[in-house]
C-alpha cells in the first residue's frame, strides 16, 4: 500500500481513510458524516476503524481486492495515524492503543495518556509552517494536506516511540495545557452540567485548553463564559461524526434561537451560529468585523434561553444533525 495525494486519484482505485470518497474509491474507512464504512469496522475515530479493518486478515481481499493506494482529502492527526496504519499495518497493530489515543486526542481533545497529547502537539508543530523544521517541504500542497502527509508519514513512528526527544515541539502547547489544568484544579474554574440537555457550563478567567476541559466532561454542548460577557456555545466534534462508543444526543440547529437572543441583546453585538454542518460550530455574539464581542446578557439569562430552547426543540428530527444520512442529504460541508 502507498499514499497518493487526493488530487492524483483520478482513474486510480483507492481506499479513503478519515475523509470523503471520490469517484474511484473502492473502500471508505471513515467516521465522517455520510460515510459508507462497513458496519463491522465502525468506531469513534477513523484510525480505530482502520485498525479494525487491518485486524481481519481477509478483509482486504473482501473489501478492496488489488487496491494499493490510500489517501485522504484533509490533514489532521486522525488522518495521519489512519494513513500510516494502512502503510505499516504490522507496526500499527502493535501500537493500536497508542494510535487510537493519539487520534482521539487530535479529533476529540480527550486523551488517556500524556504521551498521546505530546504526539498530537508535535504533529501540530511539524505541520505548521511557522514552527515546523520541515517548513520548506510544506509549501506545495494540493489542498488536501498532501505535503504534510508526505513530510510526516516517515516521522510518525519516531513520534510514537521517542516522543521525549521532540520536547521543543510539544512543550509550548503542553505548558499551555498545564496552565489550564492548574486553573481547573485550584478552583479558578466553575464547571457545572445540565445533563438533560447534554450541556456543560464553564466559567473561567480565560479560555481553557480544550484537552483540559473536554477531559473533565462528556457533555457535547459546551457553553463557556469568560469575564466581560464573552460567551461561546460550541458543539463538540463527537456530535458531527458517526460516534459509536456511547449514545450521544444529536446536535440541534440553533439558528431559530438567534432572533430571541438578538431581541434581548443591548450591546450592539450580533448573535450568530455557524450552522449544524460545521464540524465544531459555535453560537456567540460577534462584532461587526466578525470577531467575538461582549454581550449585555447575564449568564443566567443566556443559560435560561438556551435550556428552554433545547427542551422545546432537541427532540424534533428536523432540527437534528444526522451523521448517518448519505452525503448530500446531510448537507455536509466538506
Amino acid at each position: 500500500m502507498k499514499y497518493l495525494p487526493y488530487s492524483r486519484l483520478s482513474g486510480v482505485p483507492n481506499v479513503i481513510v478519515d475523509g470523503a470518497a471520490q469517484a474511484d474509491t473502492v473502500l471508505t474507512l471513515s467516521h465522517w458524516p455520510g460515510s459508507s464504512s462497513p458496519p463491522a469496522f465502525r468506531a469513534d475515530t477513523s484510525t480505530e476503524i482502520v485498525l479494525n479493518y487491518l485486524s481481519i486478515p481477509t478483509a482486504s481481499k473482501q473489501y478492496a481486492p488489488g487496491v494499493r493506494v490510500v489517501s485522504n482529502n484533509h490533514f489532521d492527526e486522525d488522518g495521519l495515524c489512519a494513513v500510516w496504519a494502512m502503510l505499516y499495518p504490522k507496526l500499527a497493530l502493535k501500537q493500536r492503543d497508542l494510535l487510537i489515543d493519539v487520534a482521539t486526542a487530535g479529533d476529540f481533545n480527550t486523551y488517556r495518556r500524556p504521551q498521546a497529547a505530546k504526539v498530537v502537539f508535535t504533529i501540530r508543530s511539524y505541520s505548521n509552517p511557522l514552527s515546523s523544521p520541515l517548513a520548506a517541504r510544506l509549501q506545495e500542497d494540493d489542498g488536501s494536506g498532501s505535503s504534510r502527509y508526505l513530510a510526516l508519514l516517515p516521522l510518525l513512528a519516531r513520534f510514537l516511540d521517542e516522543i521525549e526527544r521532540f520536547e521543543v515541539y510539544w512543550n509550548p502547547e503542553w505548558s499551555a495545557m498545564l496552565r489550564s489544568k492548574t486553573a481547573l484544579v485550584t478552583g479558578q474554574v466553575e464547571l457545572r452540567e445540565v445533563p438533560h440537555v447534554d450541556l456543560a457550563v464553564v466559567q473561567a478567567p480565560e479560555a481553557l485548553h480544550p484537552m483540559v476541559l473536554y477531559n473533565h466532561t462528556q457533555r457535547l454542548r459546551v457553553l463557556t463564559a469568560l469575564p466581560g460577557g464573552y460567551y461561546c456555545l460550541r458543539y463538540r466534534y463527537e456530535s458531527w461524526v458517526q460516534f459509536v462508543s456511547r449514545p450521544v444526543m444529536p446536535r440541534v440547529d440553533l439558528t431559530p434561537l438567534l432572533p430571541r437572543l438578538q431581541d434581548l441583546e443591548r450591546s450592539g453585538a450580533r448573535w450568530a451560529f455557524d450552522g449544524n454542518a460545521a464540524p465544531t460550530p459555535a453560537l456567540q455574539p460577534l462584532a461587526p468585523d466578525g470577531q467575538p464581542a461582549p454581550s449585555s446578557l447575564s449568564l443566567e439569562t443566556l443559560l435560561n434561553e438556551v435550556i428552554t430552547f433545547y427542551q422545546q426543540e432537541q427532540n424534533k428530527p428536523e432540527r437534528q444533525w444526522n451523521p448517518y444520512l448519505p452525503r448530500g442529504e446531510s448537507e455536509t460541508t466538506m
